[in-house]
């Protein structure tokens, strides 16, 4: 434990001695505010972090979004109506139905590259076959993409 964290958990550990000793009834607002400062230093580790990630430009899972954040504000409200919700579903069901459709090689192939960006050496290392295969593969594979989703969509 570090000079810092020794020092708040002998102000917490003093905070909560002294909110033990005073008389609630009589004293509210002394208890009040000892509550409020051992909220505080119970609080001021995940402060600190927060302070920390947004200093180097992190997000963590539990930031808080609201209206008064600078980054909400920033994000386009691109929400798609029923209809276009629709459209899109079924054009990915579209899409599946017809990445399905390829050969089991081929259809490895585009997933793993243009999904997981996999390179043709990693793919040709998993495949077992060489680099210009796995090129060969992915445009017949892409050819035959686009002349089926042409007749879909």
């Amino acid at each position: 434990m570090g000079k810092v964290e020794e020092k708040r958990a002998k102000k917490l550990k003093n905070a909560l001695e002294k909110l033990k000793k005073a008389d609630f009834e009589k004293n509210i607002t002394e208890s009040k505010r000892l509550e409020k400062l051992i909220n505080h230093l119970l609080d001021q580790v995940q402060v600190n972090q927060e302070r920390k990630n947004r200093k180097y430009g992190l997000l963590s899972l539990d930031y808080q979004y609201n209206e008064e954040n600078s980054f909400i504000s920033s994000v386009p409200n691109n929400l798609l109506s029923p209809l276009e919700q629709v459209i899109a579903s079924e054009e990915v069901k579209i899409i599946f139905e017809a990445v399905l459709s390829l050969s089991e090689i081929d259809r490895t192939i585009v997933i793993e590259h243009y999904l997981y960006n996999a390179s043709y050496r990693l793919l040709s290392k998993k495949l077992g076959i060489s680099d210009k295969t796995v090129k060969k593969h992915l445009i017949k594979a892409t050819e035959v993409l686009k002349c089926k989703l042409k007749e879909l969509i």
